[in-house]
């Protein structure tokens, strides 16, 4: 199983090089790796044994459509969407519809393409973190741009604890990021609370702190503490086809928060507002069943909520 992965994680690497060369140093777009291999690369002893699924990359929303464009031509393919085609007109609407686009590499490897880094858009900012971005040098000695470790593990804290910290490696990255030289923790909480998410970072420190301990279960901890310690248990504790991660994401408060605690009212307010505006909102599925021109798109307002309702319907009747 160890060389499983190390052999996949030399893939993603290949990839990760691929890419830098083929498509980012030579379009001289701006760029962002976050998660993954970089993460790895910088914090790790031995990358390869960080299991890595995919590569994420934010670009700029200016950059993404000359991106695609270049990336098709020289052998990726859509994964999602996957009905994606490659015309400037189809381009230009899902860079518009959808935050993250996905493309599968000539290795085989998927990677997405960000827009921005957390599902909300309320919480970073990707212009800032583009130009607050580090420069990484790579084994190979090919540069790349990473998040500052203090952004980092914010970020880590918060996106893991939106998935229940349902992967065991999630839990190592609290330890190797905490290990590395160039951790701060005053750093880390002046981050948090520029982000409103000192609480996240507080609960995850205990989680890290009471599962470095072999009695963890009698460790003291915090309502918030407690509750993350017993969610990722009990997720840990799912099944390889993912319905245990797929059942507790339905009870998230927020996109992008596991807990009602992570967020304020403001916050939660915003994404009900958010999430019933974008519930009508048109998506890719509605330009590939029937694709318009730019000047005629706007007719999509107007045939989503009957696309929706249809589905909804069906979906009723599928399950009566």
């Amino acid at each position: 199983m160890c060389l499983t992965v190390v052999r996949h994680n030399l893939h993603v690497a290949a990839a990760h090089r691929k890419l830098i060369d083929d498509l980012l140093k030579p379009l001289d777009v701006p760029h962002l790796f976050f998660k993954g291999h970089s993460l790895a690369a910088r914090y790790y002893d031995d990358p390869a044994m960080r299991f890595c699924r995919d590569i994420d990359v934010l670009v700029s929303h200016d950059h993404i459509v000359e991106l695609l464009e270049v990336a098709y031509a020289i052998g990726y393919t859509p994964h999602d969407p996957v009905e994606l085609t490659m015309d400037r007109v189809s381009l230009d609407f899902v860079a518009r519809a959808q935050p993250v686009i996905t493309l599968r590499s000539p290795q085989g490897v998927l990677i997405e393409f960000h827009q921005r880094i957390d599902k909300t858009g309320s919480i970073y900012e990707p212009s800032e973190l583009l130009a607050n971005a580090e420069t990484l040098i790579l084994s190979d000695n090919n540069k790349v741009s990473v998040m500052p470790t203090a952004e980092l593990f914010v970020y880590v804290c918060m996106h893991h604890t939106r998935h229940q910290w349902t992967r065991l490696h999630w839990l190592v990255d609290l330890d190797a990021i905490q290990r590395h030289p160039s951790f701060d923790w005053n750093a880390v909480y002046a981050c948090a609370s520029r982000r409103n998410l000192t609480a996240t970072v507080e609960a995850s420190q205990e989680l890290y702190m009471a599962l470095a301990t072999p009695d963890f279960l009698s460790c003291q901890l915090s309502a918030n503490g407690k509750e993350i310690l017993g969610t990722c248990l009990n997720a840990l504790q799912g099944d390889l086809d993912l319905g245990t991660e797929l059942a507790l994401r339905k009870k998230r408060a927020a996109p992008d928060f596991a807990f009602a605690w992570q967020a304020s009212t403001a916050h939660l307010l915003r994404w009900r507002v958010q999430g019933w505006i974008k519930r009508w909102q048109p998506n890719y599925k509605d330009y590939h069943s029937w694709p318009l021109p730019l000047q005629w798109q706007w007719l999509y307002f107007f045939i989503r909520p009957f696309r929706e309702l249809f589905k909804r319907l069906s979906s009723n009747s599928y399950s009566k």
